[in-house]
């Protein structure tokens, strides 16, 4: 499980149960393998984390949809 999905969720005023944070972490984990993020302190890591959960918070809860968004912000395509 990610850590950094987990931090952030612990800092956020927004409740997800436990099978949407694991969405959450797997979206995360598969946006950062496919973006070749390996460096957790990496800022683009934790920019990544906080793109998940607000799609999130917005309604988002499909894990393939969130990777493929976030990938696309992330690399300036969306």
């Amino acid at each position: 499980m990610s850590e950094v999905i987990h931090a952030l969720l612990g800092h956020e005023h927004v409740s997800f149960g436990p099978e949407d944070v694991a969405k959450l972490v797997a979206g995360f984990e598969s946006a950062l393998t496919k973006l070749d993020l390996k460096d957790r302190n990496d800022p683009a890591t934790s920019l990544l984390a906080r793109l998940i959960i607000q799609l999130a918070k917005n309604g988002e809860r499909d894990l393939n949809r969130l990777e493929r968004a976030t990938t696309a912000i992330v690399r300036g395509s969306s």
